[in-house]
């Protein structure tokens, strides 16, 4: 009796197991594509569009914004932006 139920029970749940597997699989590979990208190609440059600018600004001007931790605050910021992104990119990922 219990052979034949688990006959059919270990093929469905290793169906569900895989497709689960599979889903999760895609999804993660997706976020982490698209907040590697989105850092690379958004971040990276903003940092450095702002480091460029700060070129011309006086010298207390600059050690203020250092004391501040104005770079770590703009990269805080993209960073939110690119987790949005992502959870937007996941959420976007059509479940099977």
């Amino acid at each position: 009796m219990f052979a034949g139920l688990l006959a059919i029970l270990i093929p469905a749940l290793s169906w569900i197991a895989r497709t689960l597997v599979v889903s999760l699989v895609v999804r993660a590979l997706v976020g982490v594509g698209v907040a590697f990208t989105a850092y690379h190609f958004l971040v990276g440059p903003i940092l450095d569009a702002i480091k460029s600018q700060m070129v011309g600004w006086p010298a207390d001007l600059v050690q203020w914004a250092g004391l501040l931790k104005f770079d770590i605050a703009v990269t805080i910021i993209c960073s939110a932006y690119v987790i949005r992104f992502s959870v937007s990119a996941l959420s976007a990922v059509k479940k099977p």
